[in-house]
């Protein structure tokens, strides 16, 4: 039978930010302290249930509440999750898009569940995290966003930075990862962000992300965005004696704002330093608005940190951010390069720098798919069984497993054994609050 269903919205803004989600879905609601949470799950072929997909979100968002305490800025938040299949019409780009209460997520149907389990929590958190900005904490040009002469506010470092940041600290926080599992998180942003434009102004770039050569960087939001917002922890629980940090910060100017009342983009900066420390604006002065590259030597050692050689965890298509692959434009393949040696994973099974893989899970590897199938790998995780044909030098053999840890040899964040107790003191104010 035909359902018709009307909605009536007093403005625009009301209908770009509540997202619809119509089909055969999945739902499971729970509470999290004052907010309702609404899960709605579409499984075409019925491969993942809302009811399992609520116990790794309901665990995840309770700790989120634990961590943000008494922020309550929405009554309820949806969460629509579209496992796309690959068929023709369903989606093909995997990620999220934040509103103000609510999050849709498109990821892949045939994901194994731990797989699936670990996106959400890292793609969900920084969803709902944004509840305290942009939704408690913005400025002017977000909430009266011109949508014929749009401009832009200056501050995604906060936005989306400091959101980022949150996603990564609270499972420290709250105990969900261990401190060396957060610490390599932390290094990969720093690896990441050095492929970037690391003297580029962070306040330029973000008042005009959509032009060039600003829109390339924008990735570097979530990256170097995030390491903006450790320093800025860091330096206030420094100066606080372990007291205060970016998510006291982030409270203090939601209780000043909230949504309904937006700050002046240019007085950001001079207010979040009167409200902090001289060496907070100092810092944002000269690593935000500035395009000085940020030594995070200094943040690391004032909590105890230093930077060691080691066994470190890796994916399955690099060792922390080289690829192992070397494609050659003549032959359009993409055999192994030398770094192949130095993922145990790979090296374990016998590859060898110069081996192709023909087919990955009975899907044929090639210039034309390697984007797909490489993306597809770097979600593979521990458990999920694998078969991958090898030709070598025109003989081919079969690789028929199931995937281990794959670990590499580099460069580690690690805690340094000769730190003082106050340097282990304000470590455990940062890492527990």
């Amino acid at each position: 039978s035909l359902i018709t269903s009307s909605y009536f919205a007093p403005r625009y803004f009301d209908i770009t930010d509540n997202p619809m989600f119509y089909g055969e879905l999945d739902v499971e609601e729970f509470q999290v302290g004052d907010i309702k949470i609404v899960l709605s799950v579409y499984s075409p072929n019925k491969v993942h249930t809302a009811a399992e997909i609520k116990g790794v979100v309901e665990k995840m968002m309770q700790a989120q509440k634990t961590y943000l305490g008494d922020v309550n800025s929405t009554p309820r938040y949806d969460i629509y999750l579209y496992l796309s299949d690959g068929s023709e019409g369903s989606p093909k780009g995997f990620g999220a898009l934040e509103h103000h209460t609510s999050t849709v997520v498109v990821l892949q149907e045939d994901m194994p569940f731990d797989a699936l389990a670990e996106s959400m929590v890292d793609v969900v958190s920084h969803e709902f995290f944004h509840i305290v900005t942009p939704l408690s904490v913005h400025s002017e040009d977000v909430h009266y966003f011109d949508y014929n002469q749009p401009t832009f506010s200056k501050h995604l470092w906060m936005y989306e930075g400091v959101t980022e940041y949150f996603a990564t600290l609270f499972q420290v926080d709250q105990g969900l990862v261990d401190n060396q599992e957060f610490y390599g998180d932390i290094l990969q942003k720093i690896q990441t962000a050095k492929n970037m434009n690391d003297s580029m102004s962070f306040t330029e770039m973000s008042e005009n992300v959509l032009d060039e050569p600003y829109a390339p960087q924008y990735y570097n939001v979530y990256m170097k965005g995030a390491l903006i917002g450790m320093c800025i922890d860091i330096i206030m629980r420094e100066e606080s004696n372990g007291q205060r940090g970016i998510l006291s910060l982030m409270k203090e100017l939601s209780n000043k704002y909230g949504k309904n009342k937006p700050f002046e983009d240019d007085q950001l900066i001079e207010e979040i330093t009167a409200m902090t420390y001289p060496s907070v604006g100092e810092f944002l002065n000269t690593h935000v608005v500035g395009g000085t590259p940020i030594d995070y030597n200094v943040y690391f050692e004032k909590v105890g940190l230093m930077m060691a050689e080691g066994k470190v965890q890796t994916n399955y298509i690099q060792n922390g951010g080289e690829l192992i692959f070397a494609p050659n434009q003549q032959t359009m393949k993409l055999p192994f390069s030398e770094a192949v040696k130095n993922n145990s994973f790979w090296a374990d099974n016998g590859v060898q720098p110069g081996d192709v893989m023909k087919t990955v899970n009975g899907e044929a590897f090639s210039f034309m798919t390697a984007q797909k199938i490489l993306t597809d790998m770097y979600m593979w995780k521990p458990g999920k069984e694998v078969e991958i044909v090898i030709d070598r030098d025109g003989t081919e053999y079969t690789i028929k497993t199931k995937l281990t840890q794959s670990y590499t040899t580099g460069k580690m964040l690690t805690e340094n054994p000769d730190a003082t107790k106050e340097q282990k003191e304000i470590r455990q104010a940062w890492l527990k609050g």
